[in-house]
């Protein structure tokens, strides 16, 4: 049994007390890289941000970024077209920090100079709830039963294979024979952007508040998460289909016609998701045994160490 279980390591009252939120705001969202939005927000200006409850201050200018906390400078960087703000200044760089990720990353989001469309949903949860809840690589064959599961691959599970590096992780399934038929013939209807070539779901998680999901190499989901208390938390959805020249009048109708059906689709997937996050938040409450990682839930023990470690880390 100990070889196919493991306690988490965390305890059921990290996910409501307000002492633990204001260790892992302190230690992790502010010594951490965060995913901030991709560049083209941030034009020549001046931006005010609010990442994780922090109010930051982003100034761009035509040739690169400048940020600030406060008074204090904070680092800035950015991995191929999406941006990344450290609040409080120090530390590996970016591309060391997104390791071994990065070129992934900038790969993956070259094609993507715009947003498609924007959600927010806010809910009664902790922050780490949203982030445990997806890197269940299991979820999906449970939670999603009619919404995204049809999507994959049958025999997904024997061809399981997790990527895990600690804090970043990454796992992937083949589509199912209809997604892969739709995607394949919107792909010669459409100038469709496409960062691989593969018929396949991708999941990428990067620590702290972003994962990526992407479908056939060309959409893709950029998730944020950020905490808001001990038991809330927002999750802003950028979805983006990008192409690779202007389109005709019949393709842009195209285009907008499948991307409010896949949006749609993502939105079922989320609500899925967030009321088991609800369930879960209430049960925190109740809980009196420490709980058990099961084996498709490696992701959520690394992310478990990695936050622990981080906070240790801060404090001696």
């Amino acid at each position: 049994m100990a070889d196919l279980t493991e306690t988490p390591a965390l305890g059921h009252e990290a996910y409501w007390k307000a002492e633990s939120f204001a260790a892992e705001m302190g230690a992790v969202f502010a010594r951490s890289w965060l995913f901030a939005g991709l560049t083209t927000a941030f034009p020549p200006g001046t931006h005010p941000l609010d990442l994780a409850g922090m109010a930051l201050t982003i100034d761009a200018t035509p040739t690169g970024f400048s940020a600030r906390f406060g008074e204090a400078v904070s680092d800035v960087d950015r991995c191929g077209q999406l941006l990344f703000v450290r609040p409080v200044s120090g530390g590996p760089g970016l591309a060391e920090f997104l390791a071994p990720y990065a070129t992934l990353l900038e790969t993956i989001s070259q094609a993507l100079v715009e947003v498609d469309h924007v959600a927010r949903m806010v809910a009664p949860v902790n922050w780490k709830a949203l982030v445990e809840n997806t890197l269940d690589d299991c979820h999906a064959a449970t939670v999603h039963t009619k919404s995204l599961q049809p999507a994959m691959d049958p025999a997904w599970l024997a061809r399981y294979r997790p990527d895990r590096h600690g804090a970043h992780s990454m796992m992937g399934n083949d589509l199912g024979a209809a997604d892969a038929t739709f995607w394949s013939r919107l792909a010669e209807r459409l100038p469709l952007a496409r960062h691989h070539h593969d018929a396949v779901y991708k999941h990428l998680f990067i620590f702290p508040n972003l994962y990526v999901a992407t479908f056939f190499g060309a959409m893709v989901i950029l998730h944020r998460i950020d905490p808001i208390t001990a038991e809330s938390a927002a999750l802003e959805l950028l979805t983006c289909l990008p192409v690779t020249r202007a389109m005709s009048n019949r393709e842009r109708a195209l285009h907008a016609a499948v991307l409010r059906d896949l949006v749609a689709k993502a939105e079922i997937v989320v609500e899925e998701d967030m009321a088991v996050c609800r369930l879960a938040q209430r049960g925190h409450h109740f809980a009196v045994h420490p709980g058990i990682l099961g084996t498709r839930e490696c992701r959520v023990g690394d992310f478990q160490r990695t936050l622990v470690q981080a906070i240790a880390e801060a404090v001696g």
